[in-house]
């Protein structure tokens, strides 16, 4: 017997899956794009915050290093 005269049991590469099937409506893809979009705004948000923050401490940084730093020769 040949090799090539066993069945096979992997499906060969080029063989196409038949497609996935899925509900007709689209209220699962309304559910997954919904929160997506809650969670792209949750987490803008709290970068946005994050954000200020930082900001706001490298403003105090920068105006204790003032007090602080020898005066600059002209």
């Amino acid at each position: 017997m040949r090799k090539q005269d066993l069945p096979s049991l992997i499906p060969d590469e080029c063989t196409p899956f038949p497609p996935p099937q899925w509900d007709s409506s689209s209220s699962l893809l309304n559910d997954v794009l919904t929160e997506l979009r809650d969670l792209r705004a949750f987490v803008g948000c709290h970068f946005d915050a994050m954000d200020s923050r930082i900001t706001r401490l490298e403003d105090d940084m920068s105006s204790i290093r003032l007090c602080f730093d020898p005066p600059v020769d002209l």
